[in-house]
């Protein structure tokens, strides 16, 4: 009886493991090799039982030959999945392969002879085998191919990295329990023995084995195909409860309700009982998922839910901290760790360091550790580094897995993984589906780290603009210093200059009537003394008046009076000068114009135009003054004929020491000092109102101010 739950078992749960191996990913390699040696466990179970069960001669021998067969299979089949799971780590040369082939494919041709099993036998109800003259040969050779399996995984546990580990540590134990058991009871003792009493036990070494590979499979990914084992034994522990359920409630309603006759009310109820297990197996599969989930960490993600988080974060964060909190965060709840970190490394020194909350932690690397670092060029587990002392930073602080990642010249990050809370390891699945996301948190990490200089440029260039506004602001509270000594300089000189040139012009007025016996000569240079002392009094008078306008301290006393008689008393004035030049000056009033001003700097402003205008008229030319009313002030306009100003000259007028120097024979040569316009400007504003020109080069010009209407 145990026998047979034992080979049932065996049968169902190879033939499961393998299906579910080979249809995860039929292309590769060690999944077709598993499948072959789960195909070939199964049918030497299968044939073993049904040797065991039927007693008719001549099927017993064909059962017996079929065990050998599929006995001859298993080491081969196990040697070439061995090799090639996970992956060719140890070197093993082609040629030994296709040798063992070739040997598994002649011990099974053989099997099927004499000369393995010579015939059966049934003594005492029980079924014996003769063996062949190869029988030794066929068990010794077996033997040391299984033996030639294990030594190769022992070799491939050296190098293999954590995740792959502990997966072949499993994997050996299942292996060498499976081999020494088989060859023990199925081969040892009945062949050599002559004990075959034993002989059924056999196939509890491939229940030893399956115990092995699916303890691995559900806490170590085994083949990755976990995700199916789990949802297998979910629906395995539904259908079994709920049929135990079901079975119990049905029997004891039909014993209760129902005589043994009727059944046609026990296959109604039946059919109910069905229809309810059917509609009610979801949500009890649904609480088998919970549990088994909860209780071993079952915890399979969908890659895709995880490229869209990953694509969400990278769309939404633009700035470095953001982008790798946010990825170690999905990185946690994906794979389920304890804790993840991200480290930067920039020209060998280390940068960023950020350790994932609320587990926060500072890592102190040595320059040989941030070397090695630099030296890591795939993801990798902590156990392949040879650092010691980086090995004792990562394990003290629970991390297993290294991941590169590139963030530009001279520039690498590092995503440190820690354990899983169900302390299992990391899958190839887990590997590759970090594989293919990594380019995209590069260019992510990249572009913010791009971001990060730009914000430190802007940082930068904002210090350096405060730093020069600040030398600015500096430099123009010295310049406005320096220019308020300067005025206050020449204020003081211009009044110190004003009383000595003022006196000697009145001396020189004293001299020049009294004295009739002068000389002809000495009279007319003290005529010309007087005419430069009056020049050097009307400067000192203009910085005086520059003066006081900048430093706000002028003083305006407006009144009435009619602006066309003051320009007649101006014309009188200047009378002389129009006479030497021969230039007709002619006022175009008619009627009186009453403005409410400050007569004496009003008095200066038709003063310094009319002289402007007779200066800078040629010999022979014309000046004409016209006078109007417009809107509530009086216009006055001072038409010349005289050389007229250049276009790109007319910005200069109005300006302090705004003298044009534009080569003409004419004015090249006339005296002046470049404040005339300019304090003109500023009295006919201070008066409230406004002052323009209008020019043609060659032709003349026209400067037009205007008064507020006396009311």
């Amino acid at each position: 009886m145990i026998f047979t739950l034992v080979s049932i078992f065996t049968i169902i749960a190879n033939s499961l493991i393998g299906t579910a191996v080979f249809f995860r990913a039929p292309k590769e390699k060690s999944n077709q090799k598993f499948a072959l040696l789960s195909l070939s466990l199964t049918g030497w179970v299968a044939t073993l039982f049904l040797y065991y069960s039927i007693n008719f001669p001549p099927t017993v021998t064909l059962f017996g030959r079929l065990t050998f067969f599929f006995a001859a299979c298993i080491p081969a089949s196990m040697y070439l999945f061995v090799v090639t799971f996970p992956k060719r780590i140890v070197h093993i040369p082609k040629w030994v392969d296709v040798i063992v082939v070739m040997h598994a494919a002649a011990m099974a041709i053989l099997s099927l002879s004499p000369l393995i099993d010579a015939k059966e036998i049934v003594r005492a109800g029980r079924n014996t085998a003769v063996y062949g003259p190869l029988y030794g040969f066929y068990l010794i050779s077996l033997v040391v191919v299984g033996i030639a399996s294990i030594g190769i995984l022992i070799r491939k546990l050296k190098k293999s990295t954590l995740t792959s580990r502990t997966q072949l540590q499993f994997l050996l134990l299942g292996l060498a329990s499976l081999t020494g058991i088989v060859v023990l009871f199925s081969g040892i003792l009945p062949g050599v023995f002559k004990i075959t009493a034993l002989d059924p036990f056999g196939p509890l070494g491939t229940v030893i084995f399956l115990g092995f590979i699916s303890y691995a499979i559900i806490r170590h990914r085994f083949m990755d195909i976990n995700r199916i084992a789990a949802g297998s034994g979910v629906y395995a522990s539904s259908v079994v409860v709920l049929s135990i359920i079901y079975f119990a409630i049905a029997f004891g309603i039909g014993e209760l309700f129902f005589p043994r006759d009727v059944n046609i009310q026990y296959i109604l109820l039946t059919v109910f009982f069905i229809l309810v297990f059917k509609y009610t197996l979801s949500p009890v599969r649904k609480y088998f998922w919970q549990v088994t989930n909860r209780f071993f960490y079952n915890h399979i993600y969908d890659r895709e839910e995880l490229f869209n988080a990953i694509s969400e974060v990278v769309v939404s964060s633009f700035y470095l901290d953001g982008l790798v909190e946010k990825t170690l965060s999905i990185f946690s709840d994906k794979f389920l760790i304890t804790h993840a970190a991200f480290i930067g490394i920039e020209k060998k020194k280390a940068g960023i360091i950020h350790f994932q909350k609320p587990n926060t932690y500072t890592v102190s690397l040595q320059k040989s550790d941030m070397q090695l670092f630099g030296s890591i060029k795939h993801i990798t587990q902590i156990n392949e580094v040879e650092n010691t002392t980086l090995q004792k930073v990562f394990y003290k602080k629970h991390m297993q897995l290294i991941i590169p990642i590139s963030l530009g010249k001279k520039r690498k990050g590092f995503f440190c993984l820690g354990e899983k809370k169900s302390g299992a390891a990391y899958s190839d699945y887990d590997v590759q589906t970090l594989e293919l996301i990594l380019p995209t948190i590069s260019i992510a990490l990249q572009n913010a780290i791009s971001i990060e200089k730009i914000k430190g440029f802007n940082r930068q260039l904002k210090r350096e603009i405060e730093k020069a506004t600040k030398n600015l602001r500096l430099a123009n509270d010295r310049l406005r210093s320096a220019d308020k000594l300067k005025d206050e300089f020449i204020s003081i000189a211009s009044h110190e200059l004003k009383t000595p040139t003022t006196a000697i012009q009145g001396f020189l007025w004293l001299v020049l009537q009294k004295d009739k016996k002068m000389s002809l000569y000495s009279r007319e240079k003290l005529e010309k003394v007087s005419y430069l002392t009056h020049h050097i009094t009307t400067l000192v008078n203009d910085m005086l008046d520059v003066s006081k306008i900048e430093s706000k301290r002028i003083s305006l006393h407006p009144e009435p009076f009619d602006i066309s008689h003051l320009a007649e008393e101006i014309k009188g004035e200047l009378a002389i000068f129009a006479v030497e030049k021969d230039i007709a000056v002619n006022l175009k009033n008619g009627r009186k114009y009453d403005v409410y001003a400050d007569k004496g700097r009003t008095h200066q402003i038709l003063s310094n135009l009319l002289h402007n205008a007779l200066k800078y008229t040629p010999h022979g030319g014309k000046v004409f003054v016209y006078f109007k009313k417009v809107d509530s002030k009086v216009q006055v306009a001072i038409q010349d004929t005289g050389i007229g100003i250049r276009s790109n000259d007319l910005p200069k007028l109005f300006t302090k020491f705004g003298k044009l120097e534009d080569g003409n024979s004419i004015s090249s040569h006339l005296p002046g000092s470049g404040l005339g316009l300019y304090i003109t400007k500023n009295f006919v504003e201070l008066s409230g109102g406004e002052i323009a020109v209008n020019s043609r080069y060659g032709k003349g010009s026209v400067f037009t101010f205007s008064l507020p209407i006396s009311q």
